[in-house]
């Protein structure tokens, strides 16, 4: 058990240290500023502010079988909904993937949810 929690205590800084889940956020508000500036329908007819962002989790992947290694910042993408846990209906995610240097490698914005005007 010491040497799980050693591992996730170092695994942690190292995204502390890289500064990930600030990369991540900032990198998906240029994204969606971006968007929104060419398509006002960008996100699938939901407004900026209808659209909250949380971070979900790093990911660290490694043997992957053509990429090298990768950190991935998950941000997840919602809208309030009462129906939902903590009233927050899943929309999408943004994923920032690095190298273990830091370095972006990619990323990947999905929008899995439309808003239907009745």
């Amino acid at each position: 058990m010491k040497n799980e929690q050693n591992l996730e205590q170092r695994l942690i800084e190292i995204c502390e240290r890289f500064k990930l889940k600030e990369k991540a956020l900032n990198s998906l508000e240029e994204i969606i500023t971006d968007g929104l500036r060419r398509d006002e329908y960008f996100l699938n007819g939901y407004t900026r502010s209808e659209v909250h962002t949380v971070f979900e989790e790093y990911r660290f992947t490694i043997l992957k079988k053509y990429l090298e290694a990768t950190i991935d910042t998950r941000i997840g993408l919602y809208i309030d909904n009462d129906m939902y846990v903590d009233n927050s209906e899943p929309i999408g995610y943004y994923t920032l993937e690095v190298d273990f240097n830091g370095k972006i490698v990619d990323d990947v914005f999905v929008l899995e949810k439309e808003k239907y005007n009745k």
